[in-house]
Formats: structure tokens, C-alpha cells, sequence
């Protein structure tokens, strides 16, 4: 359960940046389109926990690290939840 709530800690942070500028990219294209809209969130994730937690606070890591999470289990969470979520809105819109 620990690891559960760790892994959400992480994945918060890097989830609403994403939905945001895909939103944002969307409107301002002007393409509600759902293939552009995964695609989007696609490219975006990974930038975005590029940024957050390679480059701006790579010390970060050390925690999940004490709780059982290494570096490459996030990632691979992250691109697992991103391709669910693109499931998702391919399906829903």
C-alpha cells in the first residue's frame, strides 16, 4: 500500500501538467480530434517527468528509492498509466 500511495505522489505531479497542456494544445489547434488528443498526451508525459524529475529535482528519486520504487519501475508505471489513459480517451471521445 505504501508503494501505491508513493507511486500516486509521483505520478500526480506529472499527470495534471500533462492534461493541461494537451488541453491546451488542443484548443489552440483547434482539433478536438481523440488521436490528436492521445498523441499529445502521448509526447507530453514523458517530457514532462523529464523535467520534473531528471532535470529540475533529480534528488527526488532517493525517496522513492527508501520506499522500493527504483528509477526505471517509475518510468515503466508512467508509460503503462499513459497508455491506459490514451485507451481511455480513444474509447470515450
Amino acid at each position: 500500500m505504501i508503494r501505491i500511495r508513493a507511486w500516486w505522489i509521483f505520478y500526480r505531479k506529472i499527470f495534471l501538467y500533462s492534461l493541461l497542456l494537451t488541453g491546451l494544445l488542443a484548443v489552440a489547434v483547434g482539433s478536438p480530434d481523440p488521436a490528436f488528443i492521445g498523441i499529445t498526451y502521448a509526447l507530453l508525459t514523458p517530457c514532462i517527468q523529464l523535467f520534473f524529475y531528471e532535470l529540475s529535482n533529480p534528488q527526488e528519486y532517493y525517496f522513492y528509492a527508501n520506499l522500493g520504487l527504483i528509477r526505471l519501475q517509475l518510468w515503466i508505471i508512467t508509460g503503462g498509466i499513459t497508455l491506459t489513459v490514451i485507451t481511455l480517451i480513444s474509447l470515450l471521445l
